[in-house]
Formats: C-alpha cells, structure tokens, sequence
C-alpha cells in the first residue's frame, strides 16, 4: 500500500486530479486507522464485557444456590415451627387437662369439708335441744321443791322431816347442776372447735353461708348468756332455801294455817323483761334459729332493788320493805305483793 502510494506521488506531480486522489486516500487512511484504533477499543470493551457477563454468571448461580440453600433451610424451620407448635399445644392440652381433674378434686374437698362443718353444727344443735330439754326438767324440779317447800309451811308437825328432805333433793339438783356444768364445758368447747372450723371455711365457702353460720353460732351463745343467767338465780334461790332455819320455817307454817292461800306465780318475760304480760316461751320477739340476729350489747340498765329471800325477777321490793309489812327474814313468802 505504502509502495502504491509512493508511486501515485511520483505520477502526481503538478497533476491537481491526482493530488486530490492521494488527499482523499490519505484521509481515507487515517480515518481506517481511526476505525481500526475504535475497533480494538471495542474488542477490549467487549472483553471486558464478557469477562463482566461471566462474572455476573457466577455470582447469578451462587445467588441461585445460596436462595435454593435459604429455601430448603426455610422449610425445614416451617416444619420445625409446626412439630413445635403441635408440641406446645399438646402439652397445653395436657396442662389443661391436669388442671381440670385438680379444681375437681379441690371442689371436692371443699364441698366434703364444708358438709363435715354442716354436720357439726347439727350435732351441736341436737346437744342444745337435749340440754334446753334437760333445764326444763330442772325447771319443773324446782317447782316442785318449792310446793314442797310450801307444803312444809301447813304441816307444822312434820316441818323439820320435810325440809330435810327438801335438802336431799336440793343435794340431788346441785349433783345434776354439776353435770350440766360439765355438759356446758362441753358445748363450750364444741363451739369454739366450729368457730375455728368456719374460720378455716371462711376462704373456702360462700359468704352468705359463712354468714349463717355466725348467726347461728352468735344464737348459741346468746342461749348459753341466757341460760347462765338463769342459773345464777337458781344458785341463789338454791342458797336462800340452805340457809332456812327450822324456827322461821315453823313460823310462817303457823301463819299461813290461818287461812292465807296459795297465789300463782306472777308471769314473767326474760325477753321483755317485764311483769304480768306473758311468758317468755310465748313471747312474740322469738325467732327461730334460721332467723336469729347477732347478738348485739345491749347498756346495763341501772340497779334496782332486789331481795334475796324473794324470786330472781322480783325486783320491785327489798329486804326492809318485806320486814315493815311483817315478812319474817329467813322464809320465802311469795303471798306477800307490794
């Protein structure tokens, strides 16, 4: 090519055509040179293209693996998840199950629990009433020592018999007064046993049955306040008829041989507390023992006059009263009404 051109310059000299030829292939060349230049550059672009592409492909299979690789680590943690779930809600079943049978049994024993206290409280009850019938046995045995007593009093021949054994039969009454003594240690002691089983039962029953069994046990112990009330004026009754002598005995025999007669025992309400209205079992304000009302204090009301040698609710004379209206001191003398 150079050797071409070369020779076209020694034929072209002062040939403007021919100048013009070899400008035109100069420039044709150069331009070849510069293609040829922009095509290597090409080639080197698209190598490193390739060698790019190849790269890419690499890492596009890498990519692949390490997602197939996530996938299958994936699947197997959803398996793990559910075989996990499942176990957990088997053991929730279980758990489940467990605590079931333990609030069974639990309520079991509550309720077996609370039927022992219930049954308590009846044997308890029962005892009362055999007790209540047995004070109104002792009752009606004093009634009858003192018409005994009375007795005495219009047979003056066989005074000093009689009262002696009206002391036998008060030696019998204190022999049966220490056996109620003893019975009510008893019931004592039998309620302070179901008053620490309700407060064992407190956290475990109902608050409205805990709430009658107070007002059960407060009426119990209001029987007992009222019974020991009582007792206390039998002791003292019991007491004015040891300390009678034989003389007064004598002498308000010989009085009430002279026509005086026998008057009926005014009616009294240990309830009320009042004279000639009615007795206290017929007393209106009773209420039955589902209906009893705690017992609240009640203010001691003030002193009254009292006689020792009259009966316990007979407040309304004294001892300097019954002598001024010519009571003789030492013998009971009910006939006598101030």
């Amino acid at each position: 090519m150079l050797l071409s051109f070369s020779t076209l310059e020694l034929f072209a000299n002062g040939n403007p055509f021919t100048l013009r030829l070899l400008a035109d292939i100069e420039d044709l060349g150069k331009k070849l040179a510069g293609e040829r230049e922009a095509f290597k550059a090409l080639q080197v672009q698209l190598s490193a293209s390739r060698a790019h592409a190849d790269q890419l492909s690499t890492e596009k299979a890498s990519l692949e693996e390490q997602l197939r690789e996530a996938l299958r680590e994936r699947a197997e943690l959803t398996n793990r998840g559910s075989l996990h779930r499942e176990y957990e809600d088997e053991l929730t079943r279980s758990e489940l199950a467990n605590d079931a049978n333990a609030s069974s049994e639990i309520s079991q024993q509550m309720r077996d629990e609370f039927a022992d206290a219930m049954e308590k409280v009846r044997t308890t009850t029962k005892l009362k009433n055999s007790l209540e019938e047995e004070m109104a046995q002792l009752k009606n045995e004093v009634v009858e020592l003192q018409r005994e007593v009375t007795s005495l009093r219009l047979n003056e021949a066989n005074a000093n018999l009689l009262v002696s054994e009206a002391k036998q039969k008060i030696d019998l009454y204190n022999e049966l007064e220490l056996d109620w003594q003893k019975k009510q240690l008893s019931m004592s002691e039998k309620i302070e046993e179901l008053s620490e089983e309700l407060e064992q039962a407190k956290a475990r029953t109902q608050s409205e049955e805990v709430d009658a069994l107070r007002k059960e046990l407060a009426f119990t112990h209001s029987i007992i306040a009222d019974q020991r009330r009582k007792e206390a004026a039998l002791l003292e009754k019991i007491a004015a008829l040891n300390s009678l002598p034989a003389e007064a005995i004598t002498a308000d025999a010989h009085r009430l041989s002279f026509g005086h007669r026998e008057e009926k025992p005014r009616m009294y309400c240990d309830i009320c507390e009042e004279f000639d209205q009615h007795e206290t079992e017929d007393c209106p304000k009773q209420v039955s023992e589902e209906e009893a009302q705690p017992v609240t204090k009640k203010t001691p009301p003030p002193p009254r006059e009292y006689c020792d040698y009259c009966e316990g609710k007979m407040f309304v004379r004294s001892r300097v009263r019954l002598n001024s209206s010519g009571y003789v001191p030492g013998v009971m003398n009910p006939l006598i009404v101030t």
